[in-house]
């Protein structure tokens, strides 16, 4: 596995992902704040994630993939999911971190200087987004970048347990063997 910090966090052999351990953040209308802890649905813990955000994460449909994203209600075309959320990193600092790989597998350009790295997983849900590569279905979200933030919108009605799936790129895929 990896080194532990000093603030418990799991760092990965590979350096890549990092696992946080937190609170979950969500404050119930009566005021009291939830006490489970969370590692990978930051901000809020599994259950407050599915309440908040319709969604929860487990294995990917798509062989290989590791974790994905799942709708638990019905959730329209043209909805605002939410940010796309990590480390910000300029293009410099980026390539820095990722110069014997030459690539950030949760990396998302924000524009033409800033990078978003969510290999933290107290980055967001965000970074659970599969590429729909191989999986033979077609992108049922996008990422969108306002210069500021990157934010995920539905671009398809997604039903209670289909996977959400986002279009990477063409380099990013190549980068990760999906496409040749």
């Amino acid at each position: 596995m990896g080194n532990r910090n000093r603030r418990g966090s799991q760092i990965a052999a590979n350096g890549i992902a990092v696992y946080v351990t937190k609170q979950c953040a969500y404050v119930h209308p009566s005021g009291e704040r939830c006490r489970r802890l969370t590692t990978l649905t930051h901000p809020y813990c599994a259950h407050h994630t599915r309440l908040v955000h319709g969604v929860e994460v487990r294995p990917s449909t798509i062989p290989g993939a590791g974790l994905g994203l799942f709708a638990v209600r019905r959730i329209p075309k043209d909805t605002f999911l939410f940010h796309y959320d990590g480390d910000r990193l300029s293009v410099a600092e980026y390539s820095e971190r990722y110069v014997e790989l030459g690539f950030g597998p949760y990396a998302i350009e924000l524009n033409q200087r800033t990078v978003i790295d969510a290999h933290r997983t107290d980055a967001g849900i965000a970074r659970f987004i599969c590429s729909y590569h191989g999986s033979g279905r077609k992108p049922n979200v996008q990422y969108l970048s306002t210069g500021k933030c990157v934010e995920v919108w539905t671009i398809r009605t997604i039903e209670p347990g289909q996977e959400l799936l986002a279009d990477y790129g063409e380099e990013m895929a190549k980068a990760l063997g999906l496409l040749r």
